[in-house]
């Protein structure tokens, strides 16, 4: 039953990164992305994700932390349940800024240039180490 509680807390982390939330706000990378977007450089796109996932930071540092707990040696059950609904709520709370990411992956996936930087696993590990998080896992 570990395994199963274990399991489906990762899977929704996994969620959280594709949606994404935290303290911050998008609306402006999304604007831009929009009406310039298409004519932006790859170096401009990778700007663009750093400014979404840096305000995606304060939420995957939580992510991660539940991530830990959850994953601890000797968590029972009950206290499993108690995180999974910890990360419901913090789903919860950051509901805007989730929609908001959503939002970005979309426009992302419809541009190659952005498609292109969305898939560099280079760019992405830099990035985790910039952001001091880590997208693995989660």
């Amino acid at each position: 039953m570990k395994k199963v509680f274990a399991g489906l807390f990762i899977m929704m982390m996994g969620l959280f990164f594709v949606a994404c939330s935290g303290g911050g706000d998008i609306k402006g990378v999304i604007e831009k992305a929009k009406a310039e977007g298409a004519n932006w450089t790859e170096a401009q796109w990778k700007d663009a994700y750093k400014e979404a996932m840096t305000a995606c930071k304060p939420m995957l540092k939580e992510m991660q932390e539940l991530q830990k707990k959850a994953q601890a040696p000797g968590v029972s059950e009950e206290d499993q349940m108690k995180l999974f609904g910890d990360l419901a709520s913090l789903m919860d709370k950051n509901k805007d800024l989730m929609s908001q990411m959503q939002e970005f992956e979309k426009i992302c996936k419809e541009n190659p240039t952005a498609k292109k930087v969305s898939e560099d696993e280079a760019f992405m590990k830099q990035l985790q180490e910039e952001l001091g998080v880590n997208f693995d896992g989660i």
